[in-house]
């Protein structure tokens, strides 16, 4: 890697905006990685919106739900 790139997210719920900022070049096999990160995480998001995915005091980001849902 010879650069790097950074995703802001919103902290409004009902913003799905992401900002991006790049510095350098990275090849195809990063951005990949990278996107397949991004589209987990929007994942994530809609699924809590949608209410299959609710935070618990064991599971406060939902993530160990996320992965549950996601194997399935």
């Amino acid at each position: 890697m010879k650069g790097s790139i950074t995703f802001r997210f919103s902290e409004q719920p009902d913003d799905h905006n992401i900002r991006i900022s790049r510095e350098g070049e990275l090849d195809s096999t990063e951005l990949e990685a990278i996107a397949a990160s991004v589209t987990e995480f929007i994942r994530l998001i809609n699924l809590t919106a949608a209410g299959q995915i609710q935070p618990t005091l064991a599971d406060p980001t939902g993530i160990q739900q996320f992965h549950e849902h996601w194997s399935n």
